[in-house]
């Protein structure tokens, strides 16, 4: 049964749009709930930077519940520990170069860049197991889907990180891009490390216990249930809709591109969240469900200026299904009059609302519904 929406708990927020969000803990056939989710705007007080967390526990609720309290904390603290060294080690550079040498250096921040998360992700994802551990909770374990977002230079850039059967998808040019993966018995490279470390598959479970094969926990057959996750790194470009994380509620029943192409042309993150939901259930799933939806600008204007809105209805629940919108430039059209001011055509109201509370010397022109 789903419980009443908050619409206002996760209101203003400036690394995200908005939000819709519905859940069911799916009572004909599970009694429990024992999944967590975290959203934190302007992680690190960064306005560009979002960070979003679902943690589909197993065995009881203290793995999720663990990581939704701590696992961004975490991943916070190591980003700006690594921050605060490389501004340190940084050598002073001449500000002109020659356009070869300028291409040559963007291309190597990337690459650097990248390594970097993926640094952070697995000692985030490492340290988090252990302090499980330290805190006594051994046997209860959860999948991790965990997304950062922020921009890099002119850039908005999503990282994606996974332990387990949470997925993440995007939305490009109404094509599923897969962002995760699906760490699960059945997988040969995972049955041949774990029978490799004396383990052993039957009937696509681990010790014949569990269907997946990298957790945070399950600290019993830590051996053979490891924590380094598969890591990602998207830049996001004006082909790019929306991304889904969720947990296998809804992915058991439903592949990648049958969920894009399910809420692809909606407008509204509630309703997108909804669709998702009852198709899941129509279509037999048994697990806990519970979904969100988030919608996110990139850059809009020139000289930096960054506004988002946020709007989202939450319900309590378990398996969580994030949908974030990602509109574009295409999505809106400048130009600026002899005065200075910036004129946008847009349908999105609520970044109209958002400019005109932002105090910037702007007319905003509004068309469409």
């Amino acid at each position: 049964m789903s419980q009443k929406p908050n619409p206002n708990k996760y209101q203003n927020l400036v690394s995200v749009k908005s939000c819709g969000v519905i859940a069911t803990r799916n009572s004909r056939f599970r009694r429990t709930m024992e999944d967590a989710h975290i959203v934190v705007d302007k992680l690190g007080d960064k306005e560009d930077q979002g960070f979003f967390g679902v943690y589909d526990g197993h065995g009881g609720s203290q793995a999720s519940n663990f990581c939704k309290e701590h696992l961004h904390i975490e991943f916070q603290k190591l980003l700006k520990e690594k921050e605060e060294k490389e501004e340190k080690e940084e050598k002073k550079e001449e500000k002109e170069q020659e356009k070869e040498q300028q291409n040559e250096k963007e291309t190597t921040e990337e690459k650097e860049n990248i390594d970097k998360i993926t640094e952070i992700w697995k000692k985030t994802y490492y340290n988090i197991d252990f302090q499980l551990k330290n805190n006594g909770i051994e046997y209860p374990g959860t999948t991790v889907i965990t997304s950062f977002i922020r921009k890099e230079e002119e850039k908005r850039v999503l990282y994606t990180a996974n332990v387990g059967d949470a997925r993440g998808v995007l939305c490009r040019n109404g094509v599923a891009q897969r962002l995760s993966f699906d760490h699960k018995a059945s997988v040969v490279e995972e049955q041949e490390r774990i029978i490799n470390q004396g383990g052993f598959i039957t009937n696509n479970r681990v010790v014949g216990m569990i269907a997946i094969t990298r957790s945070l926990g399950d600290h019993s057959i830590k051996e053979y249930i490891i924590n380094e996750p598969y890591t990602s790194r998207f830049e996001l470009t004006e082909e790019d809709k929306f991304i889904i994380l969720a947990c296998d509620g809804v992915w058991d029943v439903m592949e990648d591109q049958d969920v894009v192409d399910l809420v692809k042309d909606m407008n509204h993150s509630q309703e997108m969240a909804k669709k998702i939901l009852m198709t899941a259930l129509d279509k037999g799933s048994t697990d806990n469900i519970s979904e969100f939806t988030y919608w996110i600008n990139r850059q809009l204007t020139r000289r930096g200026m960054w506004i988002e809105n946020f709007e989202e209805q939450l319900f309590d629940g378990v398996i969580l299904c994030h949908v974030l919108e990602i509109i574009t430039e295409k999505d809106l059209k400048f130009k600026k009059n002899p005065k200075n001011k910036i004129i946008i055509t847009s349908n999105f109201h609520l970044i109209v609302q958002e400019i005109q509370k932002s105090g910037v010397n702007i007319s905003v022109n509004v068309s469409g519904k």
